[in-house]
């Protein structure tokens, strides 16, 4: 993996701003970010509300996927599954790491890991996403 000093160009949007999140690997099918959610993200009781935690798992995974492609196109997410295993203090930094687990021919399965600074497991998530990769040779790539 290479290290990347900001969001890569790929990425558009203001969305990681919104999120609080950077970019800190990318590449070979795997992404790692550094998340400090504000305030803006909180639910009812301080704590991070499940939709933002399950916004992360989406980006991440995207992120690991996007790294395997040669330009942006577009890849929807067609399902995703997030366990909250803990609550998401707000302010506190976590690491998200994601991983593809499998690269189709025509939909593509990558997994995401939040963890706090302790490296205690806080939610994991897995998203498939529809993406034509029959003009690549990725077909088959998994990066476990």
């Amino acid at each position: 993996m290479r290290d990347v000093p900001a969001v890569p160009a790929a990425f558009r949007g203001m969305r990681h701003s919104l999120m609080g999140y950077v970019v800190k690997e990318f590449g070979e099918g795997r992404g790692l970010l550094e998340w400090t959610p504000t305030d803006e993200l909180s639910n009812p009781v301080g704590m991070v509300h499940g939709g933002f935690v399950a916004t992360m798992v989406d980006d991440s995974c995207g992120i690991a996927v996007q790294s395997l492609l040669a330009a942006v196109r577009a890849f929807p997410t067609v399902n995703m599954n997030v366990d909250f295993l803990r609550g998401i203090r707000i302010g506190n930094s976590f690491a998200v790491e994601s991983l593809v687990v499998r690269v189709g021919r025509r939909v593509t399965v990558a997994d995401s890991l939040i963890r706090d600074d302790t490296g205690q497991l806080m939610a994991r998530g897995t998203c498939t996403f529809a993406v034509d990769m029959t003009d690549t040779d990725v077909v088959g790539f998994s990066a476990v």
